[in-house]
């Protein structure tokens, strides 16, 4: 799915709604997704039903949970917007079920804007679902990693994710471009992930909506009971010189 607006244009794949490629005049704001080994890098993965690697009795999920690894369907699509939908198989180690929705947008400017919205469905199960959904953006390097957060300058990105408390505003400078990270639906206990294995091409500021340990942890993390919705958005806003 190809969107297009303004200086902006983007690619959204069915699988987990990532976004594959999003360019800003001519600039590779998020580094392409492409295989590297076994595994994946780049693009705009979303993490859902958590973040980072499961923790006990979730083992069986894979690192960020499963939706990234969905076929989704597409719902809508104008030439500025693209919207996929999903919902889980319940399985033993995650037997909840939800529904979710992905859209991704341009606005008249270029600027990009994902946004994930969650339902818990009627599964007959009386515990609530436990949920720490983030946004992996990979940031492209164009002769420059770094990121504001607050008033917190940070240019050392880790190969070991490293989190970090949420604080605004949020700058992200890749040298040859600067974007602003505006969020939606994070709050106070929300974090940010940072971590690269590769900085010399790409480097990722990661929004989760509770430290990756809160999941499933009564009084610390997210859950939905039936019924429940859940809305989160991110949107890049990049700045030329």
């Amino acid at each position: 799915m190809f969107i297009e607006n303004g200086d902006g244009c983007a690619s959204i794949s069915p699988k987990g709604g990532i976004v594959a490629m999003y360019v800003f005049r001519d600039k590779h704001i998020i580094y392409p997704e492409r295989p590297v080994g076994e595994k994946s890098r780049g693009g705009i993965p979303i993490c859902f039903p958590f973040f980072g690697k499961p923790k006990e009795s979730f083992e069986e999920i894979p690192q960020h949970g499963f939706l990234r690894h969905q076929l989704l369907s597409p719902s809508a699509q104008t030439i500025v917007s693209a919207a996929l939908m999903g919902c889980n198989i319940p399985q033993v180690a995650y037997p909840w079920s939800l529904s979710y929705g992905i859209g991704v947008s341009l606005d008249e400017k270029g600027s990009l804007s994902v946004k994930l919205g969650v339902k818990r469905l009627d599964d007959g199960l009386k515990t609530a679902a436990p949920i720490n959904p983030g946004f992996h953006p990979y940031f492209s390097n164009l002769r420059k990693h770094s990121a504001k957060i607050g008033g917190r300058e940070i240019s050392d990105f880790p190969q070991k994710s490293v989190g970090i408390p949420m604080e605004h505003p949020i700058l992200i400078n890749m040298g040859e471009c600067q974007a602003e990270m505006e969020l939606e639906g994070f709050s106070r206990d929300s974090y940010f992930t940072i971590w690269s294995d590769n900085p010399e091409k790409y480097f990722c500021v990661e929004p989760v909506l509770t430290h990756p340990s809160a999941f499933n942890v009564e009084g610390k993390g997210a859950f939905l009971e039936i019924g429940e919705t859940l809305e989160l958005g991110m949107t890049i806003k990049p700045i030329m010189d």
